[in-house]
C-alpha cells in the first residue's frame, strides 16, 4: 500500500469514528450524556430527596426533645413534691396542695402573656 492510501485509510477511519462516537471538541458523546444524567439525577435528588429528609429529622428531634421534656417535667413534679413533703409538717397532701398552688399560678401567669388572635370583623 503507498503512503497516499495509509493516508487515505487513516483519514477515513478518523472521520468514521468522529460519527460514530468522538464529538467536535474531542470528548466521547457517551462520556457527555452519563455527566448529563449525572447532573440531572443530583439535581432531582437535591431538589426532592434533602428536603424530606430534612423535615423527616425534624419531626424525630421534635418528638423525641417533647418525650424528654414531659419525662423530665413529670420527674421534677414528683421531686418537688417529695422536697416539700419533706421540709412541711404533716401529711403528703399538704405537699401536694402547695405544689398544685405553684402550678396553678404559674399556668395563670402564662395564660395571661398569651397572644390573642385578631377577631375577626363582623359585618
Amino acid at each position: 500500500m503507498s503512503v497516499e492510501g495509509q493516508d487515505r485509510l487513516i483519514t477515513r477511519t478518523a472521520t468514521r469514528s468522529d460519527a460514530i462516537g468522538a464529538s467536535s471538541d474531542g470528548q466521547d458523546w457517551p462520556a457527555q450524556a452519563t455527566a448529563q444524567i449525572v447532573r440531572t439525577v443530583d439535581l432531582v435528588r437535591t431538589k426532592t430527596t434533602e428536603p424530606a429528609v430534612q423535615v423527616a429529622r425534624g419531626v424525630v428531634y421534635g418528638l423525641l426533645i417533647a418525650i424528654l421534656a414531659v419525662t423530665a417535667g413529670s420527674l421534677a413534679c414528683v421531686m418537688l413534691i417529695r422536697f416539700v413533703d419533706i421540709w412541711v409538717p404533716g401529711d403528703v397532701y399538704w405537699a401536694y396542695l402547695i405544689v398544685g398552688g405553684v402550678l396553678l399560678l404559674a399556668g395563670i401567669v402564662a395564660w395571661s402573656l398569651r397572644t390573642r388572635k385578631p377577631e375577626p370583623d363582623e359585618a
